[in-house]
């Protein structure tokens, strides 16, 4: 996105809110710190999820806890919740870094 784009869709934005733009953008801006905060519970959750996989695969590998299929499936898991794990993060980290950029996405349905 250029300078001249963003100005263009600022001034847009400004048009249509009228005086009360600056809290609609607030708020928005707001928004994204919220959806941050979703992020980190589901980063939490995956990770969570990836140490009882974990765990249940260190109980299904003893001698009388399970066959070997259990602890692929189990193992197999945790890297998935783990790759979810990476991905909430990043969500988190990229709108961390440049809320505006995000508020902007948001308002114009992007």
């Amino acid at each position: 996105m250029t300078p001249e784009q963003l100005e263009q869709i600022v001034n847009t934005l400004v048009e249509k809110l009228g005086p009360i733009g600056e809290h609609v953008w607030t708020a928005y801006v707001k928004q994204v710190y919220v959806n941050v905060l979703g992020s980190a519970i589901w980063l939490l959750a995956f990770v969570l999820g990836a140490c009882a996989c974990v765990w249940a695969a260190r109980r299904a590998a003893k001698p009388n806890g399970g066959d070997e299929f259990d602890v692929y499936i189990a193992w197999c898991a945790a890297g998935f919740l783990l790759l979810l794990a990476l991905v909430a993060f990043t969500f988190g980290v990229l709108q961390v870094i440049n809320p505006e950029y995000h508020a902007i996405q948001m308002l114009l349905g992007r």
